[in-house]
């Protein structure tokens, strides 16, 4: 029979287990991406769970209409893919050298990076024995250009997104890279999504990702000893 507390309150019984056994009760379960991906997918999807596939199909026939009654901009301001033309895939990230815009690097999402020497008309591939093939940021340093910096892992929700090994750095404009800081060694995200350095402070650099398992780690890291810490 269950005790009373001082409240009146009857303690609960202990659960019952079998010989030679332990029972356990299980603690709370740690955050996963799939609270977020229900968030985000219910934006599309409000007032129901999933989206009305009759629903999808309107959109898709609205996109492939005639075009929009607001008149097309000057061609000047119009987009127009620059390439790469001879592989597919996602692009997850691009920076473009300060004093010369023929200088364009791109990160993709399982293919390294590329970088263009002429405005975007002819690519070639800067990723050969890394570690990982998942980029998922660039950087450039605006006072260093030939400095640049690669967060590796891919941080969108996807069956095919993929972690990485951590930050890679170029001090060549990309054509040797060293791993510059090891996910392990620093405890950074496995997905880095973004870096920036600062204008004025080589020295600082940040980095935020996420690491879609319980063990990982997740946030925005800084450091303003050019990555000694």
């Amino acid at each position: 029979m269950a005790k009373k507390t001082g409240r009146g309150q009857p303690t609960p019984k202990p659960l019952a287990a079998g010989p030679g056994k332990k029972k356990t009760i299980p603690g709370p379960r740690k955050s996963t991406h799939k609270k977020r991906a229900a968030w985000f997918r219910a934006r599309a999807a409000w007032p129901f769970r999933d989206a009305d596939g009759d629903h999808l199909m309107v959109q898709r026939a609205s996109a492939a209409g005639p075009a929009p009654l607001h008149p097309p901009l000057a061609a000047s301001r119009q987009w127009e893919s620059m390439g790469p033309s001879n592989v597919g895939g996602r692009l997850t990230s691009v920076v473009v050298h300060p004093t010369n815009p023929d200088a364009i690097w791109v990160g993709s999402a399982g293919g390294g990076v590329w970088r263009s020497k002429d405005g975007g008309v002819t690519w070639s591939g800067l990723w050969h024995k890394q570690e990982s093939l998942n980029v998922g940021s660039l950087a450039i340093d605006a006072r260093s250009p030939n400095v640049l910096y690669c967060g590796t892992g891919e941080a969108n929700l996807s069956a095919d997104s993929y972690p990485g090994a951590g930050i890679y750095r170029s001090t060549d404009s990309g054509d040797s890279w060293t791993l510059w800081a090891p996910v392990k060694q620093y405890g950074l995200p496995g997905r880095i999504g973004t870096i920036a350095v600062d204008p004025f402070d080589s020295l600082h650099i940040r980095a935020g990702g996420v690491s879609h398992s319980d063990t990982g780690s997740s946030g925005m890291f800084v450091t303003t000893d050019g990555g000694v810490t």
